[in-house]
């Protein structure tokens, strides 16, 4: 309550609770099971050299569960470019960068979920938003997708990743 958003994304959103916390949550209903494993992530993450916010707990606000994280008193690297715009094209190679750097870690089997199985499961979600020809093609593009060992960053897009000092941070 009273909490200040600080990113949003289709699936997510951030909230400031104080100087050294945040929460966020998912938009939509989503199972125990995922915030947890998202929890999980963020550390695993770090274990990898990966730079992201610690996670903490879980907690219930309302008909929400979420997940409390450190907060870096950052910004997110959206806002950066906005209050900065005449230094887009450093934070664009930052931003590039960073997204290189996390594709290139190697991830052990089993650390972290498989990506194609979490598009799989969100194509299952969209059923009745999108149309089964929608479906289908969406599958195909999945399909398509070269397997890999690599980390794959979903979601990492500048309204939700944090800036702070020079360096990016997945949230």
């Amino acid at each position: 309550e009273n909490a200040k958003l600080i990113s949003r994304s289709i699936i997510r959103e951030s909230y400031k609770i104080d100087d050294e916390t945040m929460v966020t949550f998912s938009v939509g209903p989503e199972p125990l099971e995922q915030i947890e494993l998202e929890r999980e992530n963020a550390k695993t993450c770090l274990a990898l050299g990966i730079p992201a916010l610690f996670s903490y707990e879980m907690v219930q606000c309302g008909d929400k569960v979420g997940v409390i994280y450190e907060h870096m008193l950052a910004k997110t690297l959206g806002h950066q470019i906005m209050e900065d715009p005449d230094h887009l094209e450093r934070y664009a190679a930052l931003y590039a960068d960073s997204l290189k750097k996390k594709h290139s870690i190697h991830v052990a089997p089993g650390k972290l979920p498989f990506i194609e199985d979490d598009y799989r499961r969100s194509l299952e979600a969209m059923k009745g938003l999108l149309t089964d020809e929608e479906i289908e093609k969406c599958s195909r593009l999945v399909d398509a997708v070269p397997d890999r060992d690599t980390f794959l960053a979903m979601g990492f897009n500048p309204g939700t990743v944090l800036y702070k000092d020079g360096e990016i941070y997945m949230n």
